[in-house]
Order: structure tokens, then sequence, then C-alpha cells
């Protein structure tokens, strides 16, 4: 009898020492999570404007894989339009860090979300050459401007029905050499 006691003891011991352990776990788990959240967040304020040049560049090397790939026309119109608007978001940081661009760089936040409207002879004459912007007096700007117009004019060519993949990929591969001039923050 005082086997069979001791045994069921021993038992019960054991089976209550398992489900605190079980009920411990979950809650390690949960208390460092919660900090590691705040740490994103505040994170990401921080390195906004890395993290948005950063963002251009693995979108338009996206682009370049798609246009590659033979991806269809829509899918690069697509990505060529969300490649537009985020160097449209960097046009302002850049504006606010040389202010001698200001006027070059706002003309081209004037007509950067319709300029995939134009045709390809517009973009080219009016923007990627200079025609209808205001003077530029510094090559900085003239990187920033490239920025939304390499990837409008993509959008144009895959609304003509992008028969030349390799000049679209030409037009990525070259606002990427154009990222590498800009800088957002200062050094």
């Amino acid at each position: 009898m005082k086997l069979h006691f001791f045994i069921a003891s021993l038992l019960m011991l054991t089976s209550c020492q398992d489900k605190p352990a079980a009920k411990e776990e979950p809650v390690a788990q949960e208390k460092p999570s919660k900090p590691q959240k705040k740490e994103v967040v505040s994170e990401k304020k921080e390195v906004k404007p890395t993290s948005l040049k950063e963002t251009y560049k693995s979108q338009a090397e996206s682009l370049i894989s798609k246009i590659e790939g033979n991806a269809a026309v829509e899918e690069i119109d697509k990505l060529s339009q969300n490649l537009t608007k985020t160097g449209l978001a960097m046009i302002p940081a850049l504006i606010k860090l040389h202010p001698e661009c200001t006027e070059y760089l706002n003309a081209i936040l004037k007509v950067g979300s319709t300029l995939h409207t134009l045709s390809l002879e517009e973009i080219e004459s009016g923007y990627h050459a200079d025609g209808k912007l205001p003077k530029m007096s510094s090559p900085t700007c003239y990187h920033g401007k490239d920025l939304v117009v390499h990837p409008a004019t993509v959008t144009a060519m895959a609304k003509a029905g992008l028969s030349d993949r390799e000049s679209a990929k030409h037009e990525i591969q070259e606002v990427i050499a154009h990222l590498g001039e800009v800088h957002l923050e200062k050094k």
C-alpha cells in the first residue's frame, strides 16, 4: 500500500511540474517580443531616408528581374509606376538637403505623377534632356530628377507595348547608377 501511495504521489508531482514549465515558456517568449516591436518602429523612424533609398534600389532590381524574365507588360507597368512613386517620395529630402535644387526638383514633383502618360519622345526631350525644366544649378539636382524620369520612361514603354525590353532594362540600370550619387542625409 505504501508503495502504491508513493508511486501515485510521484506521478502527481511529476505531472504538476510539467504544467508550470509549459506555462512559463510562452510567457518567457512573449516578454522579449514586445520590446523588439518597439525597437523596430523606432528604427524605421531613425533610418527613413536610408530605407527609402534601399527600397528604391530593391524595387529597381526587382523591375530589372521582371524585364529580363519576360514578365507581362502589365506587371512591368505596375512596378515602374511604383518605382516612380518611390522616386517622387525622395524628392522632398533632396530639396531640403540641396536648396539650390528647389525650383528644378519642384518642377519634377509637379509633373512626376503624370509623366508616364506622355509619349516617349516628350519624356525624352522635355525631361531627360531638360527641355521643359528650369535651369539646373547643380549636378545633384540631375540625379534626383532621374529617379523619377527613368522609371516613368519604362512605364511609357510598357504602355506602348514594351517592344524593346533591353532599352527598358537599360533605363533602370542607369537610374541605379544615379541612385548611387543621391544622398538623402548630410554626410
